[in-house]
């Protein structure tokens, strides 16, 4: 159990208001609980025993917004665009100032620093099953992050910096690498403070994936083996989709609405709307861009591939014509014919 004293209580609460001082008056509002602590987000109040585990949220009058005994810890000063931390189970999920879930407990507390990160330019970076993935501020999964990644900054101005098997590069806000690695014989394990100057470059986030897009992966010890594709099987959890092995251990995290079988070394997912290709590592090599009702099942030119969104001796068909032909991608996503 996670046990906070009421002095380190008090004292993160005065360090975050004054950290506060120039975007809003911190002063907590009057109101029945003993322990009443500032929250980054104005005009919300977190109440807390004197462990320091959260009892309930508060308005700016000192009314109660929402109850917290649920949760064993909360993090107040990380609650951005809306939300905010809490560990319930040992598990990391993110609460609106109503309580309301907005981001499921599906997230493990960071392997070093605070253990959980709030949202930065409409970005969140979280861990789960040892890896560092990139969550947008809806939790919808932006990229999963291979093993050998150490730790992953806030972003800055658009960019985040890797640091993965003793190089560090920068990422866009899609998580696609934006500059060449540079070896670093120290590397920081903290979070980047807002306030870090960062040498950066304007980019556009590729239609296409291309090979300098994706995360380079090392071997190591502690890199998912690659498992061939009969290996990954579909599993549904809370009605979110990922991946496991043979044995049931997790390999892609339940973060989809749907998902098809991998075939040649990739599987569709979808979030929301929209399909995009995975790989076995988990990386996103071909975005979200295929709406789920561009396809007509029962299309038949050409014959092949036989199955939507199954990759079939190179090319996956993803949508229809208004004639009803087939529209199909090749494995780099470039469109492409059927035949």
């Amino acid at each position: 159990m996670i046990k906070i004293s009421m002095t380190k209580t008090l004292i993160a609460a005065s360090l975050l208001a004054a950290s506060l001082g120039s975007a809003y008056a911190c002063t907590p509002p009057k109101s029945h609980f003993k322990n009443t602590a500032c929250t980054s987000q104005s005009g919300v109040f977190l109440a807390t025993k004197d462990n320091g585990q959260p009892v309930a949220l508060l308005d700016a009058r000192g009314n109660k917004t929402a109850d917290l005994f649920a949760y064993q810890a909360a993090l107040p000063s990380q609650f951005a665009a809306g939300i905010m931390p809490v560990l319930k189970n040992g598990k990391v999920g993110y609460i609106n100032a109503q309580g309301k879930v907005v981001i499921g407990f599906e997230y493990d507390r960071m392997p070093s620093g605070i253990w959980a990160r709030g949202v930065r330019e409409d970005r969140l970076i979280a861990y789960a099953n040892g890896r560092f993935v990139v969550l947008a501020s809806n939790g919808r999964l932006i990229r999963t992050f291979d093993r050998s990644v150490s730790q992953i900054t806030d972003y800055v101005n658009g960019v985040a910096s890797v640091t993965q098997s003793g190089q560090r590069y920068d990422i866009d806000k899609q998580g696609n690498r934006i500059h060449p690695p540079v070896v670093s014989s120290s590397v920081s394990n903290t979070a980047a403070s807002p306030n870090q100057t960062r040498i950066t470059s304007q980019t556009i986030a590729p239609t296409q994936p291309t090979t300098t897009s994706r995360i380079t992966t090392v071997q190591s010890s502690t890199q998912v083996s690659s498992a061939p594709t009969t290996a990954l099987i579909k599993r549904e959890q809370n009605g979110k989709w990922g991946f496991v092995d043979a044995q049931g251990n997790l390999r892609v995290l339940y973060a989809f609405d749907e998902v098809r079988d991998y075939a040649e070394g990739l599987a569709a997912v979808r979030q929301g709307n929209y399909w995009g290709f995975i790989d076995e590592k988990a990386d996103l090599v071909i975005p979200f861009r295929f709406h789920k009702d561009g396809i007509h099942p029962n299309s038949a030119t050409p014959n092949k591939p036989a199955r939507p969104l199954i990759f079939e001796n190179g090319k996956a068909w993803i949508g229809n014509l208004g004639d009803g032909s087939k529209m199909c991608i090749t494995k780099t996503g470039i469109n492409s014919s059927c035949s």
